[in-house]
């Protein structure tokens, strides 16, 4: 009974030291009085605000002794996969490889907070690279780059055929670049999503049959993977008027006669280190994995082969100087700041 009351002691003072604070800023319902009507708006906009920033709702909720660990493990996991997939894909969508870090780190933090999913992973994609490089690749960017880095400038002569001067053509100052015109991309599908979210168009999803969305992300996977097998034995994706090229139709089938072609130009030891890094990625994935999992009699075990792939071969590069001695090409110096 003692210690019953004690409890109960114990319990009450902890109420009071919570509750105190909250009465003096507050007065009693006694004091003033709050209207239903007045409980019920103040009721909407709190539903309001929760559903359009959904982390007033579930962070107030969230269970840190029982889940802060658990999401601190799956967000190292998810870690391990974004980092090369970031530099993979922003090599792939026509811009620095920082760049797809950087989708890769800032749309988290906006999902966190404005998000409602739970299993949704937020970052680069390889269908939207390929796409935003075709979006680059409809605009005149080589030669104008080529003119700002070699610092030509309108005021400059160039000496002509006969001996003469001539002055060259203007060049405008205000030529976009890659990143430009990929953020201003950004920036109208992101006020046309805000509108189909807006209009609760989201329900037309449901109209696309699952064959449909199998065969697209089948097709996918099929242009993802084209366009990263030239990286594979380091030769250029672009047309060349040396090369012969067979009158094929669709992009896909001239990249892949393009290819063939070019396979006598690789370079030898990019074609070990590709091989050897997929073979590794294979053997763990499919092997090693599996094998632990049953012998060890563990339901699930992932193993952040990616990032220890990246580790290794970055260090071997550099211990080695592959690029220096083997002309590896490497990613540039990333910028700190």
């Amino acid at each position: 009974m003692n210690d019953n009351n004690d409890n109960n002691e114990s319990k009450s003072c902890c109420c009071s030291f919570l509750i105190d604070p909250i009465r003096n800023v507050w007065p009693s319902s006694q004091t003033q009085r709050t209207s239903p009507s007045q409980i019920k708006s103040k009721s909407i906009i709190i539903t309001w605000l929760q559903t359009v920033i959904p982390i007033l709702h579930w962070l107030p909720n969230y269970d840190f002794r029982h889940d802060l660990l658990n999401d601190i493990i799956a967000g190292c996991t998810i870690l391990a996969l974004h980092i090369p997939q970031g530099l993979a894909y922003g090599r792939l969508a026509g811009v620095e490889p920082i760049n797809g870090l950087y989708v890769s780190l800032f749309p988290v933090i906006i999902y966190a907070i404005l998000g409602t999913s739970r299993q949704v992973s937020i970052g680069t994609f390889a269908v939207i690279s390929i796409a935003c490089r075709d979006a680059l690749e409809s605009f005149d960017l080589h030669q104008s780059i080529v003119l700002k880095d070699q610092n030509f400038h309108t005021s400059s002569l160039l000496s002509s055929t006969n001996g003469t001067t001539t002055t060259p053509s203007p060049i405008p100052d205000d030529l976009p670049t890659p990143i430009e015109i990929l953020s201003t991309l950004a920036l109208f599908v992101g006020i046309i999503q805000f509108l189909m979210g807006f209009l609760r168009l989201g329900i037309l999803s449901i109209i696309l049959s699952e064959i449909l969305i199998s065969a697209f992300v089948t097709a996918c996977s099929y242009h993802v993977f084209t366009s990263q097998i030239f990286a594979l034995i380091d030769v250029d994706s672009k047309a060349d008027g040396d090369d012969f090229e067979l009158p094929l139709p669709f992009d896909i089938v001239k990249s892949w006669s393009r290819f063939i072609v070019r396979i006598p130009k690789a370079n030898l030891t990019t074609v070990i280190i590709s091989a050897t890094c997929i073979a590794i990625l294979i053997a763990c994935k499919y092997g090693l994995q599996p094998f632990l999992m049953k012998r060890f009699k563990l339901k699930n075990l992932v193993i952040p082969i990616d990032i220890m792939v990246i580790i290794f071969a970055t260090l071997i590069s550099s211990l080695a100087d592959l690029n220096g001695n083997y002309e590896v090409k490497i990613i540039p110096a990333i910028p700190k700041a």
